[in-house]
């Protein structure tokens, strides 16, 4: 039986960063990574499938992933409930959104510096990162532009057909993100281990990796 540790997280939570922590234990396979600026960037053995936009057809699409006595542990914006109908032996690592209006501010100033003002390292990255946002893929003159040094936030200007400038990005990231709200809020029981976003970011993640040790141990 294949053992995994989904880290299930909402968008600019730090979740592959608690991921890459997770899989330092010793029972764990260690998730390679490379880092973007202050943001993580995980390899992990599903290719980063649950980390892309919603797919109807991804239970078609998973991998054939070699058997291994370790956990390997999956960063995952799918929620447990869609994961289970696969994987229902696995173990689930899901950080809870922010609960209060400053909470939410402090997450969405958190995406603009970590995700927004960040550049991938690789062509790649940022043609996927296009896709992600302008459903298509890049023409010509776009491909030649990202394939030079430019951030996520230059790129969001690029799929939106807009000049790079301060006021510009102010629109884009208003109407994209500032709307939005978080919606995970789980509890403890069986195999799933929740961290609140706000315990996260302050760094005290002791207690679940406590948590998440007693439950592979038992």
């Amino acid at each position: 039986m294949d053992k995994f540790i989904f880290v299930c997280y909402e968008h600019g939570m730090g979740g592959e960063r608690l991921a890459v922590e997770l899989s330092k234990n010793s029972f764990c396979n260690y998730l390679t990574h490379e880092k973007h600026g202050p943001r993580t960037w995980g390899y992990d053995c599903f290719n980063k499938l649950f980390l892309k936009n919603y797919d109807e057809d991804w239970k078609q699409k998973l991998p054939e992933i070699e058997p291994s006595k370790l956990y390997h542990v999956v960063p995952s914006h799918y929620t447990p409930e869609l994961l289970q109908q696969v994987f229902p032996d696995a173990i689930y690592v899901v950080i809870n959104a922010p609960r209060t209006e400053n909470g939410i501010k402090r997450l969405h100033r958190r995406i603009y510096r970590h995700v927004w003002l960040t550049s991938h390292n690789k062509l790649d990255q940022k043609v996927g990162y296009f896709i992600q946002y302008a459903g298509k893929y890049p023409n010509r003159q776009q491909l030649k532009m990202l394939d030079k040094k430019v951030t996520n936030a230059e790129i969001q200007c690029m799929v939106h057909d807009l000049e790079y400038t301060k006021e510009n990005l102010k629109k884009i990231f208003n109407r994209i993100v500032k709307p939005w709200r978080p919606t995970f809020n789980y509890k403890n029981s069986g195999k799933i281990l929740t961290i609140d976003y706000e315990q996260l970011i302050s760094g005290n993640k002791e207690e679940l990796n406590q948590r998440l040790r007693t439950l592979i141990s038992t």
